[in-house]
């Protein structure tokens, strides 16, 4: 038996309901290695937990996308009341945040986020 054969196996004794530790036992020694095998039942999706969790997961999925809407909306009315300037902030922040990452100090500020930076405190 060849990796597809048992992928196909493994799917259609999972789908019928068969324990995974019973459907282990019938494909064991049929031609693939053990671990390929455990491998392939683990990889599968439990129908039962599947269905039992699908719309939560999908529940997540749409309030992930809505605050990423708001964080939009709220960020782009911020910057706007700001004024021009608001260009400015968002590079010096950004400047900040990436020498704040590992290996932050090979990066280089440009000029101008550096005489913005000491603009923005002399003000």
């Amino acid at each position: 038996m060849n990796k597809k054969e048992a992928k196909a196996k493994v799917k259609d004794l999972l789908s019928s309901g068969v324990p995974r530790s019973e459907v282990f036992t019938q494909l064991s020694g049929q031609g693939i290695k053990d671990s390929l095998l455990a491998s392939l039942i683990a990889s599968s999706a439990d129908p039962y937990l599947y269905h039992m969790h699908d719309r939560k997961v999908n529940a997540v999925i749409t309030l992930m996308f809505i605050q990423a809407a708001l964080a939009l909306l709220i960020g782009f009315s911020i910057g706007s009341a700001i004024g021009p300037d608001a260009r400015w902030v968002v590079d010096g922040l950004s400047a900040l945040s990436r020498s704040c990452l590992p290996g932050g100090s090979t990066i280089t500020w440009p000029e101008h986020t550096m005489h913005t930076l000491f603009y923005m405190r002399v003000r």
